[in-house]
């Protein structure tokens, strides 16, 4: 902990693109193969709950997410095979 903490960086919320997805974000996607709609948060590896919509940001899936705005299609491959899902909504 006393590592992380140490390597840890203050970032100006005025400099980071409040329609792209980064860590901290919630992110609402559409599966484009079920059509199911889900809401997550981009959090770190030790903030990782998948029951609580948190999810990692060094995942398959929170890897893609990063960086993308709404409209934007991602494709990732999980355990139960490639995923495709369209990015509705950031919020912070």
């Amino acid at each position: 902990m006393e590592a992380t903490v140490a390597q840890a960086r203050l970032v100006d919320e005025k400099q980071v693109n409040p329609d792209k997805a980064y860590i901290l974000s919630n992110v609402r996607v559409k599966n484009h193969g079920t059509g199911a709609e889900q809401t997550f948060q981009l959090v770190s590896a030790a903030e990782a709950d998948i029951r609580a919509g948190k999810i990692s940001v060094t995942s398959p899936v929170g890897k893609a997410l990063l960086g993308k705005a709404p409209g934007d299609i991602v494709e990732v491959e999980v355990p139960a095979g490639q995923v495709k899902m369209e990015v509705l909504e950031i919020s912070r």
